[in-house]
């Protein structure tokens, strides 16, 4: 039986602003890759084991969002004409963190034949995480209905609803994805074939702990008196990476392509860099998208940094109250209860934090906003420009023309589908985020 697999993007793509205005949530680093490489891993390991069924992969909604923004596809034909034959289809949501023991229970269903069928998950907003088609359903279903997040039974009458009999786990909230962070490591560690694998150069007077948890590719190299202590959990070092000396590195931790790591760094376990990043200070169970400097002295935990951010030197962050209570994280500007001891602060795409910037814990900086001085407040909104108390918006020109100068430093350019997100994230932002904060009126 051929199987089509269709990962798809819901409406509560919002509980994971400012970070999801440029990308899908299946975009979003976790571990050494993104939560949309890692899903796909599991189904063709997981389904490599069921040689009656081979998966058709080719079709990807997750993106259909940003693809509109952008056009940078023709719409019609890639996500309606990819399913204009009558195969048996898989629908799965990409916020799922899916156990083996899920695919289990899903193959049981498909294989029953009382297609079609639809599971909800659990919680009180009755969100949509799996739909099967035996062929019956098209052309009803769509990227667009699928992303408004209308659950199935109100639409048709004639879907089952099922319940699984294994936990299901979804990610819901950004902080979720940060607290599971080490724990993703480790299992894409287990199923790695580069365990202990040295490729890269290691000076003398480097010392390695449990040099069989290690990883170093190749042009990467670590220069002298630095500790990668791999003890607690593996250290997996990508591609053309420098390590400065004096450096301490603990696992579980991953460092992606020609990132830069600056004399005098200590990266603590939980933490996931992603490709072309200077870093330095010390870095505790964070998350940095890419292509993203945080390389001066200064503290930065529980985090999740977006791509083409700047952090200046001596920035501080929070990310524990004083109460040891709760924290609330300002998700476009509406605070809400995490449940969360650790959470530190979120920092939107293309944003800048200058010299000797304190974050508050859970704090929230939107999309495109710099911010200078004391006095931050908890949440800075997208397009904001922020000195101590003086708060304005951060003409869009302004911000193109910055995002084009930065990017260039890295050789990647500036192109008309980013304009056009820019553009778009501008009126988005002044419609789903509260930004009360700025003093004058943003149309």
């Amino acid at each position: 039986m051929q199987l089509r697999v269709v990962l798809f993007e819901d409406d509560r793509w919002g509980n994971f602003l400012p970070l999801t205005y440029l990308r899908p949530v299946s975009a979003l680093l976790s571990g050494r890759y993104s939560i949309g490489a890692q899903y796909v891993y599991k189904l063709k390991t997981f389904f490599q084991e069921h040689p009656n069924f081979s998966l058709d992969l080719s079709c990807d909604w997750s993106n259909y969002r940003i693809d509109k923004i952008t056009g940078r596809v023709d719409l019609h034909e890639q996500y309606t004409q990819q399913t204009s034959d009558r195969k048996p289809t898989l629908y799965l949501n990409h916020r799922l963190n899916p156990e083996p023991a899920f695919f289990t229970n899903l193959l049981e269903l498909i294989s029953s034949g009382n297609a079609p069928w639809f599971i909800d998950s659990y919680d009180a907003h009755k969100t949509l995480l799996c739909l099967y088609d035996d062929g019956h359903l098209l052309p009803r279903v769509s990227p667009e209905m699928l992303l408004t997040g209308q659950a199935p039974a109100t639409i048709w009458k004639d879907i089952k609803e099922h319940k699984l009999r294994s936990e299901i786990r979804c990610y819901n909230w950004i902080w979720e994805i940060m607290r599971v962070n080490k724990n993703i490591l480790l299992e894409q560690w287990n199923y790695s074939a580069r365990q202990g694998i040295i490729e890269g150069v290691i000076d003398e007077g480097v010392y390695l702990l449990n040099k069989s948890g290690i990883y170093l590719g190749q042009g990467s190299r670590v220069k002298p008196c630095t500790v990668i202590d791999a003890e607690m959990g593996p250290v997996c070092i990508a591609e053309d990476v420098t390590i400065q000396p004096h450096c301490y590195i603990e696992g579980p931790v991953y460092i992606g392509p020609k990132t830069f790591v600056q004399a005098g760094s200590v990266i603590r376990d939980g933490t996931s860099i992603g490709p072309r990043c200077k870093v330095g200070g010390e870095i505790d169970a964070s998350i940095i998208q890419g292509y993203s400097n945080k390389q001066h002295d200064g503290f930065l935990g529980h985090s999740y940094i977006g791509e083409w951010v700047n952090i200046a030197a001596d920035c501080i962050n929070s990310d524990l109250k004083n109460t040891y209570g709760k924290v609330r994280v300002p998700i476009a500007g509406l605070d809400i209860e995490t449940s969360e001891m650790f959470v530190g602060m979120i920092m939107g795409d293309y944003s800048k934090a200058g010299i000797n910037v304190s974050f508050s814990t859970g704090s929230v900086v939107g999309f495109s906003s710099s911010v200078v001085g004391s006095n931050i407040p908890k949440f800075v909104p997208s397009f904001a420009w922020m000195n101590g108390d003086y708060i304005d918006h951060f003409t869009l020109d302004k911000a193109k023309k910055l995002a084009k100068t930065v990017m260039n430093r890295r050789q990647q350019e500036f192109t008309k589908s980013h304009e056009k997100i820019f553009d778009y994230t501008l009126e988005l932002s002044k419609k789903l985020e509260n930004q009360t904060a700025f003093h004058h009126d943003l149309s």
